[in-house]
């Protein structure tokens, strides 16, 4: 197990009586006696290895990991070439002369170079996933799991898994982590195995010479004296045993040996010798391969260059607000963020965007884009980050913005909510201490850049070789030696201009490893200071990662689940019409004002969330009880502070026009087919097969498409447009018979990255005439709709009678739904006319003539003589003119004659 240890229970002999101890559920080694053997079978998850017979027992509920193949070929390999090196050769057709097989005690240091070169080749690169937390008074450093899994595309390899996440390694990261100690010959192994393995897949025969060579440093260091070890014990003469009279052995006097002893060693100064033979001097730790160097970077940066030009013009199409040429372009993009370094490009242009045009405020269109591009990233990657996406995107949606109206602003980070990895505390954790170990990097950067001139400056004219290094360093950063001085550069320019091209380059465990040599000589004054200021850069770091992580976990529409309102009768210190920004977290060490019992469920769940991280982060890092107390007061604050701001800002972004949809496109029917449902908004998904897919197969991106589902008697039709905007112009139906539906599966929402879109509601209909669809609901179907679809659907499927089938839709008499016409709209004139008439009735002026049904009456006053009087004027008392004078059409009535008729009545004396 070297360099790894056991770090668990281990019994030599376990006494018979104590046989219940293999019971325990934690893991143990212990050796039992042999006649133990029926008892210990009926263990069910213990393996049992059997040294009399060689045999090893598992049981059928432990299933054991594999190593990694192209790893556990070569460990099959070596222990081959070494135990039975015939074997290697036995299929030759000309055998090469026969390898020498070594001694038993070799064969033992060979077997023990072999696993060594086996773990140094699993971990390699495991020093450039060390993250730096502390350096004073003790160092303190991580392990990057999901960086060193994903840069070896080991994710879901369960063997490594569990070896990393293992005590053994925890312990092994603690001992072998610091940058500054004594270094073994598993370093030096570690070191120099790429190359190793460089050599020997050049020349095969190289591996067994390279064991042998490190079996015999091992032989060396466990037997440092070439001479043999012969204990000499004096032999008794013979016939000493033969004796009658055995004189009694004496009793020694331990004082007087001691002072013998003592004596033989101030004489010989053994002691010195052995000291100074096992004496080693602490060292700067070997860094080895990087691990970047895992992956073979330049081939997938070849392979990817036609992507990586597209999304660089797409991210300047955007920023240059060119929005159709961005949109031509946008589903390539989307397809080649599937990639991982599409991915990281695409963090490195959001970020030099920022950089070079110092615009983070966008327009809507650029803004919708942007959050589109980052969530097909976020989608694309695991909740583990093993890539670092979300880590590079975590500073640009808390800087990307827009305006919504005058004082509320939104940022991005209230758009990215949704993915599962802001949920994962592990993500948390190795994001903040990789940002704590840049800021530690950069809190002694100066003081190393110092002292590397000193040393420079102390040393003498540098070779050939270092001459040609820095004039390769310079070659590589663009500039020339010559740039910075007309003359020939002296030794101290030299030395200055090397000092500032390696400042890119160097790296927090090279700074460690500095400061733990000179750690020693530095006054105890410099000692506080140095400490002081380590635990003020993490404490600051945790009240950044505090605010992320609320920007990251509270929800736009958190403001609506608030128990109680906040108080109003004193103005609150926080701005509800403005966002919270990384540059507003400065005001978060005073109090807050807000009381716990003032925050939703959801916030207390942030609150939770964000304790836990900080409990776990703070102590390991040496911040002071008094900070994290202060952190735990003001946690609630910042919460409560952002749920109200959020408020402003929910209400304004409801307000933004919606995105304008394609039109319903209605299928065409066949005879005596009627619809029952239709118009449900509806995407058709991939469903497993290739068709409509593009790809390998060519043609146009035809399916995810974007349309609706129509039920009628006879079928389930989908019809619409593809969502790629190269192929919108072709039109998309699916459909197959209602009797032949025979498996309805309702599946978990997902996101469409071409709509982006959260699919809750999914649905996969399979027919027997081998036709299959796979249809997300859009977010304006409601659950109730999507219900009454699936009802609807089992119910003409399985119709009562024989004669509601479609077959009989011709002789079967189908009721017909009435149409109702339109309802005319109201006008004044129709308003006035009911408004008055209904006033009249209720006064009891208003009077019905008997011989009349399609005319009415005149507003009349009940003596009926009056109004003859005043209104028939030179007609007489004919009845005739007086129906005539009274009675008119509704088409004729005004607000007029009837005005003329009131006053008419009025003026009777």
């Amino acid at each position: 197990m070297y360099p790894l240890k056991y770090s668990y229970v281990y019994i030599p002999l376990l006494p018979q009586s104590l046989s219940e101890v293999l019971c325990t559920p934690t893991p143990f080694m212990a050796g039992v006696h042999s006649s133990m053997k029926n008892e210990i079978n009926d263990l069910l998850d213990v393996i049992i290895v059997d040294l009399d017979g060689g045999s090893i027992y598992l049981p059928e509920c432990v299933i054991l990991p594999h190593i990694p193949d192209p790893i556990l070929s070569r460990v099959y390999t070596a222990l081959t070439m070494i135990l039975d090196p015939d074997l290697m050769m036995a299929d030759y057709a000309f055998q090469p002369p026969p390898l020498k097989v070594s001694n038993l005690v070799m064969q033992d240091k060979e077997i023990r170079a072999v696993f060594i070169r086996l773990w140094a080749e699993l971990f390699t690169g495991y020093r450039s996933c060390l993250t730096l937390i502390r350096i004073h008074p003790e160092p303190y450093i991580t392990f990057h799991k999901a960086k060193f899994l994903g840069h070896h595309n080991l994710m879901e390899d369960d063997f490594l898994t569990r070896i990393l996440d293992g005590m053994g390694f925890g312990s092994f990261v603690s001992e072998r982590g610091p940058p500054f100690r004594s270094c073994d010959i598993f370093d030096e192994v570690y070191a120099s195995l790429p190359e190793v393995l460089k050599d020997e897949r050049a020349n095969p025969d190289k591996m067994i010479e390279n064991i042998r060579e490190l079996a015999t440093q091992l032989f060396i260091n466990e037997n440092p004296n070439t001479q043999p070890y012969a204990q000499k014990i004096p032999r008794p003469p013979e016939g000493a045993y033969s004796r009658i009279h055995q004189p009694s052995f004496p009793i020694i006097d331990w004082i007087h040996v001691q002072e013998i002893i003592d004596e033989g060693l101030e004489k010989t100064s053994s002691k010195t010798k052995l000291s100074q033979v096992r004496s080693q001097q602490p060292r700067i730790v070997p860094i080895g391969p990087h691990i970047m160097a895992v992956s073979e970077k330049m081939q997938l940066l070849n392979n990817n260059a036609r992507r990586l030009e597209v999304l660089r013009n797409c991210c300047t199409f955007i920023f240059d607000n060119r929005i159709a040429d961005a949109r031509k372009i946008f589903p390539a993009v989307l397809r080649a963020l599937k990639s991982k370094v599409s991915r990281l490009a695409l963090t490195q242009e959001l970020s030099e965007h920022i950089k070079q045009h110092n615009r983070a405020m966008l327009e809507h269109q650029q803004f919708d884009l942007v959050v589109r591009l980052i969530n097909s990233a976020l989608q694309n990657d695991s909740s583990m980050d093993e890539n670092g996406i979300a880590a590079n995107i975590l500073p640009l949606v808390t800087t990307f913005c827009r305006k919504l109206c005058t004082g509320v602003i939104q940022f991005m980070y209230t758009c990215i909510q949704e993915h599962a990895v802001w949920g994962n505390v592990q993500f948390w954790q190795a994001t903040f201490y990789q940002d704590v170990e840049q800021q530690i990097q950069k809190l002694y950067l100066p003081q190393y850049e110092k002292q590397m001139a000193i040393e420079m400056d102390s040393k003498t004219p540098t070779s050939e070789k270092s001459d040609s290094d820095l004039m390769s360093s310079w070659t590589s950063s663009g500039r020339s030696p010559a740039s910075s001085s007309q003359t020939s550069p002296s030794k101290r320019q030299s030395a200055g201009s090397l000092q500032h091209v390696r400042t890119q380059d160097i790296s927090a465990l090279e700074i460690a490893a500095e400061q733990l040599r000179i750690w020693p000589n530095v006054e105890d004054s410099g000692k506080e200071e140095m400490m002081s200021n380590e635990e003020s850069t993490v404490f600051s770091q945790a009240i950044h990662y505090a605010n992320r992580m609320v920007y990251l976990r509270v929800p736009l529409d958190a403001a609506k689940s608030l128990k109680n309102s906040f108080s109003v009768e004193g103005e609150s210190t926080s701005n509800s019409n403005v966002t919270n920004s990384i540059a507003e977290s400065d005001s978060l060490d005073a109090e807050s004002g807000f009381d716990e019992q003032e925050v939703s469920d959801i916030g207390n769940n942030v609150v939770k969330f964000v304790m836990k991280f900080v409990d776990k982060v703070c102590p390991d890092s040496g911040v002071t009880p008094d900070h994290i107390r202060s952190l735990h007061t003001m946690i609630p604050g910042v919460v409560a502070m952002h749920i109200e701001t959020l408020e402003a800002v929910h209400r304004e972004s409801k307000r933004l026009p919606p995105i304008q949809k394609p039109k319903i496109l209605t299928p065409a029917l066949l005879p005596s087919e009627e619809v029952k449902m239709g118009g449900l908004r509806v995407y058709l998904l991939p469903d497993g097969r290739e068709d409509g897919l593009g790809g390998n197969l060519g043609g146009p991106v035809l399916i995810p498409a974007e349309g609706a589902i129509f039920v009628t008697n006879y079928r389930i039709v989908f019809k619409g447009l593809p969502c790629d905007p190269l192929a919108c112009e072709q039109i998309i139906i699916r459909s197959f018979p209602l009797s032949t539906l025979m498996k309805e599966k309702k599946l978990s929402s997902m996101y469409l990255a071409q709509v982006d879109q959260y699919l809750q509601d999914i649905l996969q209909l399979r027919s027997n005439t081998f036709q299959l669809m796979k249809v997300g609901f859009d977010e304006e179907v409601g659950n109730e709709n999507v219900e009454a679809f699936r009802k609807l659907v089992h119910k003409l499927g399985s119709p009562l009678t024989l004669f509601e089938t479609f077959a009989f839709a011709s002789q079967h008499d189908t009721p017909t739904t009435p149409i109702k016409g339109h309802k005319k709209d109201k006008t004044l004139k129709s308003f006035t006319k009911k408004t008055l008439m209904r006033t009249a009735k209720k006064v009891g002026i208003k009077q019905k003539h008997p011989s009349t049904s399609k005319l009415k009456q005149k507003y009349s006053p009940s003596s009926t003589t009056s109004l003859r009087r005043n209104i028939g004027g030179a007609g007489g008392s004919d009845s005739e003119s007086e129906r005539g004078s009274v009675m008119f059409d509704d088409d004729a009535m005004s607000s007029k004659s009837v005005y003329r008729v009131s006053m008419g009545t009025l003026q009777e004396p």
